[in-house]
C-alpha cells in the first residue's frame, strides 16, 4: 500500500499524464495509484502467455479491465490476446519495437572470427539458446548443406540459458557427431553483433514462438539476405516474403532448398536485401516507435 501511495504522490507532483507499464503487475499498481485522477495507464505486452498459470491469466484480465490502452508488439500477438481474453478492439494498439539502426553504420573494429576456408559462405543466427528458438532445425540444415559439398562457416551468436542448457548442448553434440565442428562456430553472447553481421553473406533464423524478432529486423536493416521460418510473426515482419525469404517451419529440407538458390545467385539476393534495407529502417526505427506511442 505504501508503494501505491508513494507512486501516486510522485505522479501528481510531476503532473504525469500517462503511465506506461511493461508488466501486468505494474499495470495493476499504476491503476490503484491513479484512481480518481485523469492519468491514463497504458500496458505493453512483450510476450505470449506460454506457461501462464491461473494467477498470470488473472493479471492479464485485470489489465484488460483496468488499463486505458493495451499495446502489442505485433498484430499476431494482438490477435492472440484479443481472441483469448476478449480484449475490446478499441483498447488495442500495435506498436512495433523500435531499434536504433545507427549502430550498423558506425562499425569501427571488425572482430576476427574463425573461418575454416577464406572462400566460404558466411552465415549467422543471433539469439540466445532457449525454448523460444529452434536452433536444432538450423543444425540439421547445416548437416544437409555440408553433405551437398557447400563450403560455409556458420556462427551461432547467443548465450546458453541456465534453465535450457540442454538445448545448447544438444546442438553442440549434433555438430560434433556430424563433422561440423570446423565450420559451425558457437560464439556465445556478443556485444558487437553489428560488427559480426557486417562480415556475413546471409542471416538464418528459426523461431518457435517469438512475439517480435529484433535480431531478424536488425539483420534486414543491415542489408543482409535473411532466411526465416514462416512463423506468423515473422511473416508479418517480412511482409509475407517481400523483405526476407520464408521457409517452412521446422523443415530443414525446405531451408536447404532456399539456401541452395541463394548460393547459386548471391548477387541477386544481396541486391534485393539492400533495396529492402531502407524500408525496414523506416518501418522499425526507434523514431517510428516513439511517434506511434505518442499518437
Amino acid at each position: 500500500v505504501s508503494f501505491i501511495v508513494k507512486l501516486r504522490l510522485i505522479l501528481l507532483r510531476e503532473h504525469v499524464d500517462v503511465v506506461h507499464t511493461q508488466q501486468r503487475l505494474d499495470a495493476m499498481l499504476a491503476h490503484f495509484a491513479t484512481i480518481g485522477t485523469e492519468i491514463k495507464v497504458v500496458d505493453t505486452f512483450h510476450g505470449f502467455d506460454v506457461g501462464y498459470g491461473w494467477r498470470e491469466r488473472l493479471f492479464v484480465k485485470l489489465s484488460r479491465n483496468w488499463s486505458d490502452a493495451l499495446v502489442f508488439v505485433s498484430q499476431y500477438e494482438a490477435n492472440h490476446y484479443i481472441s483469448r481474453y476478449a480484449i475490446p478492439m478499441e483498447k488495442t494498439h500495435v506498436v512495433y519495437n523500435g531499434i536504433d539502426f545507427s549502430k550498423f553504420d558506425n562499425v569501427n573494429e571488425v572482430p576476427e572470427l574463425p573461418r575454416h576456408n577464406p572462400d566460404s559462405v558466411r552465415m549467422a543466427m543471433v539469439g540466445n539458446f532457449g525454448s523460444g528458438r529452434d536452433h536444432l532445425t538450423v543444425c540439421r540444415f547445416l548437416k544437409l548443406l555440408h553433405e551437398k559439398g557447400i563450403c560455409f562457416d556458420f556462427y551461432f551468436v547467443g548465450r546458453k540459458n541456465s534453465d535450457t542448457a540442454a538445448l545448447f548442448e544438444k546442438c553442440v553434440d549434433f555438430c560434433l557427431e556430424n563433422g561440423l565442428s570446423d565450420c559451425v562456430h558457437f560464439l556465445g553472447q556478443r556485444g558487437d553483433v553489428p560488427a559480426v553481421l557486417s562480415q556475413m553473406d546471409a542471416f538464418v533464423y528459426s523461431t518457435v514462438h517469438d512475439t517480435f524478432g529484433i535480431a531478424v529486423v536488425e539483420a534486414m536493416a543491415a542489408g543482409l539476405p535473411v532466411f526465416v521460418n514462416d512463423w506468423a510473426v515473422m511473416k508479418e515482419l517480412a511482409e509475407n516474403g517481400k523483405l526476407a525469404t520464408l521457409y517452412e517451419s521446422r523443415n530443414e529440407i525446405d531451408l536447404l532448398d532456399k539456401i541452395m538458390v541463394f548460393v547459386r545467385d548471391k548477387e541477386f539476393y544481396q541486391a534485393r536485401a539492400k533495396m529492402c534495407k531502407n524500408i525496414v529502417r523506416e518501418k522499425y526505427s526507434i523514431q517510428k516507435n516513439l511517434n506511434d506511442l505518442a499518437s
